[in-house]
């Protein structure tokens, strides 16, 4: 939090951080296609910062009172463009280094079941900030109010419209499926709690032990084990 007040009083914009994420991104993952131990160490830096940056545009747009669907769409699409921008090459760099066949399974089976993970952890969580902060609701997105999202940066340029259009509405749409399935009273509930005081603490006090759990395998940590292991070349520890 300390960087975020030091930069609150100056013209940069939650956005701003936010779009910094994915230009820091996509350098690490050029670092990571570069494959020389000094790029790999480079873009690990850039990994590391860059996650570091995903939680700071949302403090920052907390303290400026700046929320929006908008900057919140931005956030969701940035997330996933640096995923894509630094995953594949991460691919890329174990494979031409090693060209070991196995690790092409375990890469297919790594990205299905991170995106499976990731899905139901978002929705998790937003269950629980929506369940215990009556009249502030989640961080994220709901699937079945896509639409006020996609309506509310339809001004906001072509890339945003396409980020919005293939990765942040099929993710939801996908997060919807996936809670359906593995359990649909879970799904139904979060669309009907109205949370007050009373049921906020009743709420919290039954699922802060799990959340805290799941927050140690949620995209954070994924991302730092995976700038570590990308400064010292070892991208292959982290696939495993």
């Amino acid at each position: 939090a300390l960087p975020i007040w030091s930069i609150f009083r100056t013209r940069i914009t939650p956005n701003m951080i936010t779009l910094s994420t994915v230009v820091i991104g996509f350098l690490a993952g050029c670092a990571f296609i570069w494959g020389t131990p000094a790029a790999m160490f480079a873009g690990g830096i850039g990994l590391w910062a860059a996650a570091i940056l995903d939680g700071a545009d949302g403090i920052l747009a907390r303290a400026k009172h700046l929320q929006s669907e908008f900057g919140r769409a931005l956030d969701g699409s940035a997330d996933a463009l640096v995923a894509v921008f630094t995953v594949f090459p991460a691919f890329y760099h174990i494979w031409v280094t090693y060209h070991n066949p196995y690790h092409l399974l375990l890469m297919a089976l790594a990205l299905g079941s991170t995106v499976g993970h990731l899905a139901v952890y978002d929705f998790y969580k937003e269950s629980y900030l929506r369940g215990t902060r009556p009249g502030k609701g989640g961080e994220g997105h709901d699937a079945d109010k896509i639409a006020e999202t996609v309506e509310a940066v339809r001004a906001k340029g072509p890339i945003v419209q396409m980020a919005m259009k293939y990765i942040l509405v099929p993710h939801l749409m996908r997060q919807k499926a996936i809670i359906n399935w593995l359990n649909p009273d879970a799904w139904r509930l979060s669309q009907v709690l109205q949370s007050d005081d009373q049921t906020a603490e009743i709420y919290r006090k039954e699922n802060l032990r799990p959340m805290r759990l799941w927050a140690l395998v949620s995209l954070a940590p994924h991302s730092y084990l995976m700038a570590i292991c990308a400064m010292f070349n070892r991208l292959d520890i982290y696939l495993f």
